[in-house]
Formats: structure tokens, sequence, C-alpha cells
């Protein structure tokens, strides 16, 4: 649609249809008139039904019905002008322009671009919009979650990490509809930094965003229309990359420059332009967001092994075959190549050295880089690389014969990389005057923090090793992708090391505003769609890491980190580059700090989480890695639970199948302090353990391993819910107290056809479908080492089991439903695992505000007070060997029975339900076959184990 379209479309409406005709027109193409966004005037909707038509592809259908209704009036004028009429001469240099920047050698986006994976969140209205599941959208192409999002969800920031693939995302976008363009869409793509949104006078305030916006249209295309005539037609989409990179002097500073953004998208909401951020997910917290202009969140996904092997193929062909066997089993480079930014140079390192050894970590893959521009130009005799210039000759000896002592080395003796280092770290501190965390300075400012007599030439060769680039309108200079300037800031940091520059509070009664809030007091305001915001960051934590696999000797760095920023002395602990070269008395050092750190409550929650995950990558010693015959596996901390007479049952519950309390007697065991977590059940699977058909011990198990078991079990389980919920009002179900989401199901499952029941079942309990791994195995909301594996079945959890006995030669298996119970509730019948009341700081359930997953182990005051068993409550229900049958309970009626594929029940409720089904007492029930985000289960032995308890 070329750009004088929309409007004169619009005007036809206008001129042509009253208020109640306009109406009547959504109505007859099948758009609800009320939700359409902006302006409640006849113009104003007249707008938004074009842009809705043409966003959802239904520009045909709204001209068509108006030919019928308006046959008098010229509409196939605007469809010739719809579908047809050149661009002018100014929008087609400008899409031209666009198209040729990122098609060029230096982003190449039309070439062999790998799709990443998109979640989106479930949108403002709902009130579990942050929790990822089945359910969730999920999308590999970013130009089509635009397409489906709601009209009213224009607004949205790309969250991803360091390297993710943030920027190109948003450029391949920009490209997409530049190509677009050409064909007759109306979008005008707006590129920007927002590392460029500050104040042409050092000092001073930037300007309001929107007038900030018009200058750098303007500056960049005067001879376009106004910006502000396009952005009150609703035509931009405005791609404002780098949110966490905008200039402040302070934390207080950014949250004010933060709020002006917030303001303007209030503001801009009702013009219906497209506005989309990117930002590194560990700085953002729900910042833009407001009741006035909601702003949806999208989720970069790290790369899985399957994308990082086509990413592989594509780009080195029959070479990926010798590259990819050496990154499929070892998980430290699979994370590190799950980010795009070091996949590529990866690639680009194979491609220049075939033979060359793999580089272990982020600090050699980013010098590897260096290195090889430097010998490019090297050999192409450029001034600025001859000996005595900015490298010495010796510089360039070591160069040419790649002579390094150490993965990190550059050349030294020369002025080049010594003054680029500086630079990048006086960029990243700041100094009097200026911003701190700036990525973007002025040409003559970078003169002076270079402080050489070569600085221009210095420049000059950052922007040939492409580790630089230059802004020739503004003269302003930035490192290419902040990952440059925090590795060559770390440089500086590796030999001066600054510990402080990343201290972060731990304790609850540390946090301070602006800093943090304290994490009570935003559980008392929180609304129930708020998501826990994240732990605060200082902007250091990237450049710390890289510092600490560069220096020659990390062990103080890391000592000195323990005690400002645990968590991060872990991550730098753990780098490949830095793991081999610690003593073994700092590992066993980190290990009992973050023992202390996990088991206190006068940490903060997130704190918690933090050391949690931080011990898994480090190594926990709580799980004992130990070699049985079939490979690797970790042996589980075990808690005695003692023989004797139990009360099961909750005779004042509102659910009738805890009905009635009765005494159960149960046999000595010992149970599993923790749910199995992903790091214990990644071991079966290396071990294929979905390969392996001896662990699969019944025909129903088997069945579904080979996807051949029927899913007619689950659609009579849907029916007999449909009826149980149909005894009450929706008054009723309304009223339970369980997640907002939950009810608007049970309501739709209540009044669906047999038929709608049938066809949701089929969808998700495909008949036919093999699995090889648990289903959120790839999810990095669930898959981290430290966090309870699920999206398992009772099957699996069966399998493992069985793997884990023969590994052990003991008996390890689900508990009962009664043994699971007695546990939690203890010998006195306590009504949660850790006391008589709910407390939300004790255990992960939907009132903590997490909506996923935590660590296990992280709700010290969660733990039952006679044994010490965590996570009993909440976080994850948990699959006992019990069939689903009525109460009193009698392990002798066959409910017991391992064969067949009858129901199981599941115990503690999870992150996803509130406290009522956290009780000790409350039962689910679920088809064997069942694999969700909230189900996961822990072990038990049947005789005493051949080890302590611990």
């Amino acid at each position: 649609m070329s750009l004088p379209a929309l409007p004169a479309l619009r005007d036809l409406l206008n001129q042509h249809f009253n208020d109640a005709e306009l109406r009547q027109l959504t109505f007859d193409l099948g758009i609800e008139y009320e939700n359409l966004p902006g302006p409640k005037t006849r113009i104003g909707k007249s707008q938004a039904l074009v842009e809705y038509c043409l966003r959802h592809g239904r520009l045909p259908d709204l001209i068509t019905r108006c030919q019928t209704l308006r046959p008098h009036v010229a509409w196939a004028d605007a469809a010739a002008l719809l579908t047809g009429g050149p661009l002018p001469q100014p929008w087609q240099r400008y899409y031209q322009q666009i198209i040729d920047e990122n098609t060029g050698p230096r982003y190449q986006l039309d070439r062999r671009f790998v799709r990443l994976t998109l979640l989106l969140d479930q949108g403002q209205d709902n009130p579990i919009r942050y929790i990822p599941d089945a359910r969730r959208p999920e999308y590999d192409d970013l130009g089509r979650l635009l397409e489906e999002v709601k009209d009213e969800d224009r607004i949205l920031v790309l969250l991803g990490k360091p390297g993710g693939g943030k920027t190109t995302l948003l450029r391949r976008l920009q490209l997409e509809h530049a190509q677009a363009a050409q064909g007759g869409q109306a979008t005008v793509p707006f590129f920007l930094p927002l590392n460029a949104y500050r104040s042409e006078t050092p000092g001073q305030p930037p300007p309001a965003p929107l007038e900030w916006l018009a200058l750098e249209w303007h500056a960049r295309h005067p001879n376009l229309p106004d910006f502000h005539t396009i952005f009150h037609e609703g035509q931009f989409l405005l791609l404002l990359d780098g949110l966490n990179e905008i200039p402040h002097r302070d934390k207080t500073d950014y949250l004010e420059r933060i709020g002006q953004w917030q303001l303007f998208l209030q503001r801009a909401y009702h013009h219906n332009n497209i506005i989309l951020f990117s930002c590194r997910s560990l700085d953002y917290s729900s910042f833009l967001s407001s009741e006035a202009a909601p702003v949806r969140q999208i989720d970069l996904q790290p790369l899985t092994p399957p994308q990082i092997q086509e990413f592989l193929e594509d780009h080195l062909g029959n070479g990926a075959a010798a590259v990819w066997p050496q990154i499929e089993h070892d998980s430290e480079r699979l994370e590190l190549f799950a980010t795009p930014f070091f996949l590529r140079l990866l690639v680009e390192q194979v491609q220049a050295d075939p033979h060359g050894q793999m580089p272990d970590g982020q600090a050699a893959l980013l010098t590897g880089f260096v290195r090889r521009a430097v010998a490019r130009e090297v050999a192409h005799s450029h001034r600025l690389f001859k000996p005595g210039v900015l490298l010495s000759e010796d510089d360039l000896l070591q160069v040419s014969s790649s002579a390094w002592a150490t993965p990190t080395d550059l050349p030294t003796e020369g002025p080049l990389f010594s003054r680029l280092a500086a630079l990048a770290y006086a960029m990243q501190i700041g100094r009097p005057g200026y911003e701190r965390g700036t990525v973007r300075r002025e040409e003559k400012d970078a003169h002076q923090l270079l402080d050489h007599p070569q600085a221009a030439d210095i420049l000059a060769a950052g922007y040939m090793l492409n580790l630089l680039e230059k802004d020739i309108r503004s003269r302003t200079i930035t490192f290419y992708h902040q990952l440059w300037q925090e590795y060559f800031a770390a440089r500086v940091l590796a030999t001066a090391p600054q510990p402080n520059l990343v201290s972060v509070p731990w304790q609850a009664d540390q946090m301070k505003k602006p800093l943090a809030e304290p994490l009570a007091e935003w559980l008392d305001r929180a609304d129930i769609s708020d998501r826990l915001p994240d732990a605060p960051t200082t902007g250091w934590e990237e450049t710390t890491v890289l510092a600490a696999a560069m220096t020659a000797n990390p062990a103080p760095l890391v000592r000195d980190l323990i005690h400002r920023n645990l968590p991060l002395a872990v991550r730098c602990a753990a780098a490949p580059e830095v793991k081999n070269k610690l003593p073994a008395e700092l590992i066993a050092e980190l290990q009992q700090a973050l023992l202390t750190h996990v088991g206190v409550d006068r940490a903060d929650l997130r704190a918690r989480i933090a050391a949690a995950r931080a011990l898994a990558d480090l190594g926990d010693p709580r799980f004992i890695r130990q070699m049985g015959p079939h490979g690797p596996y970790l042996r589980p901390p075990l808690v005695s639970v003692p023989g004797g007479v139990y009360m099961i049952g909750d005779d004042g519950s509102q659910y009738d199948d805890e009905k009635p309390a009765h005494t159960v007697e149960v046999t000595a065991l010992a149970m599993g302090v923790f749910p199995v977590t992903n790091a214990e059940y990644r071991l079966f699977w290396e071990a294929g353990g979905y390969k392996t058909e001896q662990w699969w011990q019944t025909e129903a198990a088997r069945a579904w391993l080979k996807g051949e078991l029927s899913n007619e079990g689950v659609k009579q389980l849907y029916r007999e819910r449909q009826q149980y919920l149909q005894g009450f009002s929706e008054d009723v179900i309304r009223a339970q107290k369980t997640s907002p989401e939950q009810v608007e199901f049970w309501l739709w499952q209540r009044n669906a056809t047999f038929e709608q029941l049938d066809q949701y079942v089929d969808k998700w309990y495909r008949m036919g479908e093999k699995f090889d791994q648990p289903l959120y195995w790839y999810d990095s909301n669930f898959n981290h080492a430290a966090q309870p594996v699920v999206g398992v079945c009772w099957f699996e959890a069966q399998a493992y089991c069985a793997w884990l006995s023969a590994q052990t030669g003991e008996r390890y298996t689900l508990p009962t439903e009664a043994e699971w119970e007695a546990a939690a509730r203890g010998p006195h019948g306590r009504a949660y695992p850790y006391g008589p009341t709910f407390d939300p700081a004790r255990s992960n359930t939907f009132e903590t505000h997490v909506r996923r997953t935590t660590p296990v182990g992280v709700f010290p005051g969660g733990r039952t007070p006679d044994g010490g068993i965590a996570d009993l409550s909440g976080n994850v229900w948990e699959w006992t060997s019990s069939q689903y049958q009525p109460y009193p309970y009698n392990a002798a009626d066959g409910r017991e029975d391992s064969e067949g594929d009858a129901r199981r029940v599941l115990r503690g409720g999870s992150w996803f339900n509130f406290q009522n089904l956290a009780r000790a007492a409350a039962r689910l029930n679920l088809t064997p076959d069942n694999r969700s985000n909230y189900v996961g289960f822990r072990v038990v032995v049947r005789r005493p184990p051949s080890h302590p308890d611990h």
C-alpha cells in the first residue's frame, strides 16, 4: 500500500458512512467495533479499521463490502491506490537504502538466516501473562508474531541474552518491511539505536523521546514527510534497539529516562504505530509497561542443539561434520554456542582455520576474531598496520606466526589495543560531566578518552577491524557491538580488577531503592498479573566475567567477588578459561558460601535463586556423582521417613476426594530431599534412556514410548471433569481460589461440547507422537540444571527410577501417595509441610509471583521440621505410584499396580497453583501420559540406603 493510500481510504469511509453504518460495516466483516483502538471519533475508527484490515490481509474484503454498500463511490480508485501506484522517488530511495544496507556485506540478512524461537507473553489482561507453557504463543518469525498480536498490543519489547540476536531480528524486520513496501505496503520502518538517545550538551538531560525521534528522522531523511505527520497517521514501525544502552549518569537517572519513554508510550498509544524495543533480559524489569500503554514481552530463546547444528551446516557445509561432534555432548559448549553472536564467531574461526583448536569460551572467541581481523589488514599492507605505526615489528611477527602465549593474548607493544581498551573502559565507567554507561561518543570526545597523539589513527584502525563504527551525520563513534566494548573494557579489568563495580546486596533487609525495591514491599503491592522482578544488576557483570577469563591468576578476583556478588564469582569460576586455574579449596569455599546463601531465610529470594543456579553450574556437592554400569549418575540426597501410623486426608476440605481423613501405616523409607532435577535427569537422557526399552517396564510404558498409546483415557478424564463442573454455577466457579486463567478454562470446559473437548485433547495429546526428551527440555525457563525436571509423564518418571535402581543396586521408586503425605504432614498431621498455616515466603506458589519453577531447595523455611525435606509444597506437582481411587487408602486394593494406563495421583501443588492446592492433603489426578510444565517427581528408597542420609 503506498503511503497516501491509508488516509485516502480512511477519508472515504468517514465521508460515506455515519457512526451506525460504520459500526455495521465492521460487524459485517466480523470485526469487533469496540475493540478497534484509537480515538472513538468516526475518523479515528475509520483509520483503525483500515489499519486492522491492512495488518490482517482483509483490505480486499473491506473494499468489496464497501463497493456493495456504496456502489456510487469510486472505491475502485482507492483499490488501485492500495495495490499499485508507484512510490514517490524519495520513498523509493528510502526503502532501497534499507535494503542495500541490510543485504550488503556487513549484515547479509537476506542470506542463510537461521530462525530463532520467540515466546510471546500472555498479555497485560491475562493474570498469568508470564507463564511459558505449551499453549504459550511460540514463533520463529518476528514479522508473523507482529501480524498475529491484537491491535491493542502494538507496543512490545524483545528480551534476550547478550549476543542473542536481538539487533539482527530488528534489522531483519526492517528489511522485510522495506521489501514489502516495494509491493505496496504502507508501514514505514524506522530503526534507531537507543545508545544515541542523549543530550547534545554534556550534563543536560536529553530531549523528550517524541522530540528526539522527530529530530533523528528529520536529520536522516530531510526529503521525506514530517515525522509527526507519519506518526499521527499510525504508519511507523519504530524499531528502538538497546533499551539497556540508554546513556545515564546513575541508576536514578536511568529510571527517570525510562520514565520519559513510558510517558511517551502512554501519549503515543492511540496513534496506532507499532513500537518494538529490544533489551537485555537481565537489564529489564517492567518499567515500560503501564495500564495506559501495556507493553507485551517477547522472550528470545537460546538456540537449541538442532538449531546450532542447522546453523553450522548452513555456513560450513560438509565442514560441519567435523565441528558438531565436538559440541553435541559438551554442555558448556552447547550453552556458549546457543548464542548466535558466538556461534557466528566459531563459524568464522573454522572457515579461517578448519584444523585449528576449538576455543573454550567467550573471551577466546572474541580474541580469535580480533586476531583474524588484524592478520587480514596486515596481509593487505595497509599503512596503519605497517611496523612502527600502531603495532611494533614484533607485534606483527606475532600476528603472522600466530605465536600466542594464551588464548586471549593480543599484541601489546604498539598502542592499538591498549588504547582501544582504555577507550572502552572510559566509555563504560564514565567521568565527571559525562554519562556513565554511554556506548556512543562524539568523535572529539573519543580523541580525549584515547589520550594518545595517534588517536585518529587508532579510531581509523578500529573501523577497519570492524570493532568500531562511526555515524557520519552526528560524528559519533561506538563499538560495533556492546560485547566488543565489554571485551576491551575487560582487558583493563584483567590487569587491574575492580570488584566493587559489581557489588550488589543479597540480604532482604539490604535492598534499598532505587537499586532494588525490598521484595516484601513489592509483594504487598503486587498485582496478580505481576512477575517477580529480577535481582538488581550493575551493568558490569559481562565485563567482569570476560576479565576473569583473561586474567593470568583469576583466583584473587574470584575470591574478592565472594562477598560482593557471589553468583557472579561463580560465573567467573565456571568459565572454561578459568575453572582449571582455581585451587580446589577455592571451589570448596564457593560451594559452601552458595549453600549458605541458599539455606538462609534472611537472603532475598532472588539472591537464593541466583545462588542455587550458580551452585548447580559449579557442581552441587549435595548430589554425589558416581559411575554405574550404565554410565555416570547423580546420587540424590535422602532423608529417612520413620515407619509408623500417619493421618492422611482432610474432612474439612472443599474437595471430596480428600475425605474421609483416616490413618495409614507406613513402612520406614528414605525420601529424596528434592524433586529430581534437570541435572540428574540429563544423565539418564544422555545414557540413551529413551532408546533403551529395558527401563520402560510395563506394556503401557512401552506403548507410550513408541507413540502407540491411545488418548481415549484423556478424553474420558475431560468428560468426567466437565460433568463435575456442570454441577456448579458460573459464580461458584469464579469464586474459586485459583488462577483466573484456570477459572476461565474451567468455564470453557464446563460449557464445551463433547466434540470441542475431543478436538482439544487431539490437539494437545496427539496420537502417534513419539518423544525422546522431556517436553520443556530446551525451554530456558525450565531447563536449568538446578530446576526440577518438568514435562515428564508418569511413564518417564518410572523409567528414570528403573535406570537409577540399576545404577545404584538399590530399589528407587516413586512414593505412594500415602508415603508422600506421611512425609509432608509428619506424625502430628500438619496442614502444610512446614507448619499449620500457609506462608507465601516458604514455597513457590502462585502467590510468590515467580511464574515458573525455582531451583530446588531455595525456600529453607518451607522444609519439613522433622526431616528437612524441601519443596513438598509448591514448585512442582509430584507423581506418585498410586492410581487415583477414592479414600480410604488401601495399598492392597490394586491401586499400587504399575500396569495399565489408569490415572495417577500427584501431590504438592506447584508454581501454577494457589495455596489451597499446596496443602499436604491436596490430591491431583492426571493420565499417566500428561507432560506439563508444573509436573515433576521425586524418588524414594524402600530399604535403608547403603550410604548415610544427607
